[in-house]
């Protein structure tokens, strides 16, 4: 599966939100001309994969829409992996806490990580990753003491992962476009995907004639980087 085109961050608190299932049908509706290649990812520091389970279960959303949340504080065997997977989870991410942590392949589910130094892109992907959320790339109010990696710094992260970088921080409908012409597959956003997803979605699609990476390719782009533990990552 490749790494989603947009990826949506939940707004703080949106499990304690009874409007966030809502927010979520509008944000799909407006999305929908990107096809798979949405994500939403719902971040929960600390939730046990029950906690998870629960919280999953309660929430209606919309079934084509791809979901990643937090990896779960409990996360060590191969039957949470298939419990999230029914669950309807597409992916897990590693936060900064849990970014250095070796992960063999957690299938069904894929696995995303946090990358805020784009020298340690590579080594990253080899602890296990099928993309990278590199950031800060230019200013932004919630990462207000980071520096921006700036273009520069996306290049160099997309050179070491290629096919494997989506874009966070600072990104708005009037950047979305640079930074997957600089080489990024996709971008991630918090404001801007619940405030004016559908502005950003047609900052996106003059792109769209840039073929989005499908399994295939993402196999063929695996196996250009060495196996760690028997898996390509």
């Amino acid at each position: 599966m490749a790494p989603p085109r947009l990826l949506a961050i939940a707004p703080e608190g949106w499990h304690a939100d009874r409007d966030f299932a809502r927010q979520l049908i509008a944000f799909r509706h407006a999305t929908e001309p990107l096809g798979s290649s949405v994500a939403v990812y719902l971040r929960a520091h600390g939730w046990t994969t029950a906690q998870w389970l629960q919280r999953l279960a309660a929430l209606a959303r919309p079934t084509e829409l791809r979901i990643g949340i937090t990896l779960p504080i409990d996360a060590q065997l191969p039957e949470e992996s298939e419990q999230l997977s029914d669950a309807g989870v597409d992916f897990v991410h590693l936060t900064e806490r849990d970014a250095d942590r070796p992960m063999e392949a957690w299938r069904p589910l894929h696995l995303s990580r946090v990358c805020h130094d784009p020298r340690d892109a590579r080594r990253r992907l080899l602890l296990g990753a099928d993309w990278l959320v590199v950031s800060p790339i230019f200013a932004t109010p919630s990462k207000a003491d980071a520096v921006p990696l700036g273009s520069a710094g996306l290049a160099q992260a997309t050179d070491a992962a290629p096919g494997r970088v989506v874009a966070l921080g600072g990104i708005t409908p009037d950047n979305a476009a640079t930074c997957l012409a600089t080489g990024a597959v996709g971008i991630a956003v918090q404001r801007t995907a619940w405030s004016n997803a559908a502005t950003l979605t047609r900052s996106l699609q003059p792109l769209d004639g840039t073929p989005l990476l499908d399994d295939d390719s993402s196999a063929e782009s695996a196996r250009s980087l060495p196996a760690r533990d028997g898996l390509a990552v």
